[in-house]
């Protein structure tokens, strides 16, 4: 085969004027958490649930049998001090998702985070993808946010010259 194609690098679907309002709640601080469906047959992005949501209750937000995105508003502290941050997560189950599906999510992520990011000025922290719920506990998004960093750095260690027995001398010494 002597041709090349391009393949669809991303899509971007539309947002449905709900979907834009839960942006907008969201960045007010009216709603700690938003999660984002895409309507395949209308091909746009609808919004399915909205609210308050906390740590231990997001677990329960992500469906077992169809993918989704999800904005929440983790909220922690870090060394003393206490932080809200923005975190985008991409649930995509195992292969009980039909192939369609998992194709046109995994395109539309990038899209559906430059209108978060972009068009309504959310800097998302961390842009997570988990298979299940059961994934994001407290400990997994303290340990995603902020990575523990090792202090005692291994440094190179050159190796050792291979040895090939005895030194011979080819010359007598003057």
């Amino acid at each position: 085969m002597d041709t090349k194609h391009n393949t669809l690098s991303s899509l971007a679907f539309p947002f449905h004027q709900s979907a834009l309002d839960a942006l907008e709640d969201y960045k007010r601080n009216s709603v700690d958490y938003v999660q984002f469906a895409i309507d395949l047959s209308g091909e746009i992005i609808t919004v399915m649930e909205t609210g308050p949501c906390t740590t231990e209750q997001l677990s329960t937000k992500v469906p077992s049998d169809c993918a989704r995105y999800h904005i929440f508003r983790f909220k922690h502290t870090h060394e003393g001090d206490f932080l809200e941050s923005d975190v985008f997560i991409y649930s995509m189950p195992g292969y009980s998702v039909s192939i369609k599906e998992r194709m046109m999510y995994s395109s539309c992520k990038n899209s559906v985070v430059d209108v978060i990011e972009k068009t309504y000025q959310i800097m998302l922290e961390k842009k997570l993808e988990v298979e299940g719920g059961s994934e994001l506990t407290e400990k997994f998004l303290q340990e995603e946010l902020h990575p523990v960093k090792s202090l005692n750095k291994q440094l190179f260690a050159k190796p050792k010259m291979p040895s090939r027995g005895n030194r011979r001398i080819t010359k007598a010494p003057v």
